[in-house]
């Protein structure tokens, strides 16, 4: 998407210091979601600045303008006045300027300490039992007829292992990673989830067992249909991509990006087609809807976008992102409406401040706790 980078910047600020409007608001959370680049000047921002420091800039900058304004309206010669008005920008850019650095550099408080770091690794268990912390192992390694090489957050692996041996992946709450499997397929995990696969695929179809959320691109193989295993149902596909969901106890969804995908329960089965979204419940079965992009897939780059929703449903992703336990003290912020995004990226305090922005209440992280008020 094409933007101009100084309005960006603009929206940004004004999101941070919480002046933003409805409308600009929804333009921002788009552009983010769908632009790389855009998502990156965000998140250097946001590094930068506070809300708090913007608000007392607000409050200064006009002041300090007015005063310099009145200075220069006192000069009495034309040159001198055409010399001074030349540099008023100049004056209150740097003005701003320090402003801004000053506090960027000052410890800003905050009640309690921010989140510690998250101990859990990324564990990979090996036919065997071999257990391996793909947290901490980078680069090439051989384990017994197993070799892996776990790059970037990736894994790829090759293995002399007979049919049908099962290898475990789990990746702990803050983190996300990615595996490419034996036939091709790539499958992204997010936080808080576990992947169950053969080393090696045989038989008339490849499967894997998903509990969490992934986003999985199948490699095309017309002869071996993919099937993922979900706790209540099934996904069966030939070559595609698409998003299984299963965090919500009960629950099981499976939103098609590309291809066909057929949905299968005890009860029935149902073909997707792109751009729709399966919903199981024990109680109805599946249900078909419509889903946004934006909203369904944006975890891929941490991001978790949310409209009108309650405190409580946001607070779900809170322990799979920073790996802290969300404690609801007031139980009207719980029941509270709220509009917006969490950044995994950035720190929590930061999630916090922008939901603030949109409905007030108070917290205090302590350690791995955060306690709403």
């Amino acid at each position: 998407m094409n933007f101009d980078p100084e309005y960006l910047k603009e929206l940004v600020l004004d999101k941070i210091a919480g002046t933003i409007d409805e409308e600009s608001d929804l333009f921002l959370r788009e552009l983010i979601a769908e632009d790389p680049e855009a998502l990156k000047i965000y998140r250097s921002l946001h590094e930068q600045y506070k809300p708090e420091d913007l608000r007392r800039i607000e409050e200064l900058a006009p002041a300090y303008e007015a005063a310099v304004w009145q200075t220069i309206h006192r000069r009495k010669s034309r040159q001198l006045w055409l010399r001074a008005s030349v540099g008023v920008a100049a004056a209150i850019a740097v003005f701003l300027g320090v402003y801004l650095s000053w506090f960027s550099r000052s410890p800003s408080f905050k009640s309690g300490q921010v989140a510690s770091h998250i101990s859990k690794q990324i564990i990979l268990r090996l036919p065997g039992e071999e257990v391996i912390d793909l947290s901490g192992s980078q680069g090439e390694m051989k384990v017994g007829s197993t070799h892996l090489n776990n790059i970037n957050k990736t894994l790829t692996y090759s293995s002399a292992v007979a049919d049908n041996k099962t290898a475990i992946l789990t990746v702990p709450p803050g983190k996300d990673y990615v595996v490419r499997l034996d036939d091709g397929t790539e499958i992204q995990l997010n936080a808080a989830t576990r992947l169950e696969f053969p080393l090696k695929f045989s038989g008339a179809t490849r499967e894997i067992v998903v509990d969490g959320e992934a986003y999985i691109k199948v490699a095309k193989d017309e002869k071996r249909p993919f099937i993922v295993n979900l706790s209540h149902s099934q996904v069966q596909v030939l070559g595609t991509e698409f998003n299984v969901n299963t965090y919500d106890a009960g629950q099981e969804k499976v939103a098609l990006v590309e291809g066909a995908v057929k949905m299968i329960t005890k009860e029935n089965s149902l073909v997707l087609t792109p751009g729709n979204e399966g919903t199981y419940t024990k109680d109805k079965g599946i249900e078909v809807d419509r889903f946004s992009t934006r909203d369904c897939l944006s975890w891929r780059k941490g991001l978790y976008f949310f409209h009108n929703a309650t405190f409580e449903e946001v607070s779900k992703i809170l322990p799979r992102w920073f790996g802290v336990e969300v404690i609801i003290q007031n139980h009207e912020t719980g029941n509270s409406r709220f509009t917006g995004f969490i950044d995994r990226n950035a720190p929590i305090a930061q999630s916090l401040d922008l939901l603030k922005e949109t409905n007030a209440f108070n917290y205090v992280i302590s350690g791995d706790t955060v306690l709403i008020r």
